[in-house]
């Protein structure tokens, strides 16, 4: 199948369950799939027919997850962009991937105002979160389209995502994933892992890398809640571990000897977890 099928499964088997948490939003799989749908009714509406690009420069974000699902269920191509890229880097990849709507997080709106005049291909720009007079945003996006399924046709050699390599020898390359490789990659970490339905996972790494990518859509196809953070701290990753019962964690080792260097590591209930 493809991930447009997961998340209206996800939402017929567990309606009212949470999927994610963000700060003070908790998103059921339900909401989550009314919110997608929505999206991609918006994005028809602006012109944007499957197969073409919408990009994302954005730090970790539900919003970010809400483009990403309209992307799979609706047949657009993902293109996540590193928000630590220079201004020339970023010129480069959004113009190379043809990306014709652009969403944006609000702490890059300086950074898009400086390539606004380079980004030839880019028809439409939409905020994540907050306002701007500059942008549409994606709240008034969601609440002003129908959330009824769409009429899109996914198929498992579909295009849906654009991750960019490091670019360590030149300029990164993209590797376009298509809807099988998500399912598949997903379901091998999902056994690998044996990620159970209860379970719970912390998002810490970025979603605009294949790492966070994975993680995110693994916890999602098994019904799991991914309860996501946009920037690491480590007092805030072991206070969400102790109250959420989080189960799992990926971070790198430099994370994790900040969260034993916290003060009285020792008073947080971490025994939920099994695997980081």
């Amino acid at each position: 199948g493809t991930f447009a099928d997961i998340i209206y499964r996800n939402a017929l088997l567990y309606p009212n369950k949470q999927a994610f948490i963000y700060g003070d939003m908790r998103i059921t799989f339900s909401q989550f799939n009314s919110r997608v749908n929505s999206l991609i009714h918006a994005l028809h509406d602006m012109g944007i027919k499957k197969g073409d690009v919408v990009g994302i420069i954005s730090w970790n974000c539900q919003q970010f997850v809400d483009v990403y699902g309209a992307s799979m269920k609706g047949g657009f191509i993902a293109s996540p962009y590193n928000p630590r890229l220079t201004v020339d880097e970023l010129d480069y990849v959004i113009n190379y991937s043809e990306t014709d709507t652009l969403f944006v997080g609000p702490e890059l709106l300086d950074t898009i105002d400086i390539l606004r005049p380079h980004l030839r291909n880019v028809k439409n720009f939409v905020l994540l979160e907050g306002s701007s007079p500059q942008m549409m945003t994606l709240h008034d996006l969601l609440i002003s389209y129908s959330d009824q399924e769409p009429d899109v046709q996914t198929n498992e050699d579909d295009p849906t995502c654009i991750i960019y390599t490091s670019g360590t020898t030149g300029v990164p390359r993209g590797a376009l994933y298509t809807q099988h490789c998500f399912i598949d990659d997903a379901r091998t970490l999902a056994i690998d892992l044996g990620v159970q339905a209860e379970d719970k996972h912390l998002q810490i790494t970025p979603q605009f890398h294949i790492a966070g990518n994975t993680w995110l859509r693994t916890f999602f196809y098994v019904g799991s809640c991914n309860i996501i953070h946009k920037f690491f701290d480590p007092e805030a990753t072991l206070q969400t571990i102790q109250d959420e019962k989080v189960t799992h964690v990926s971070i790198v080792p430099t994370q994790l000897i900040a969260m034993l260097n916290v003060p009285e590591v020792e008073k947080y209930d971490t025994s939920s977890l099994k695997m980081i």
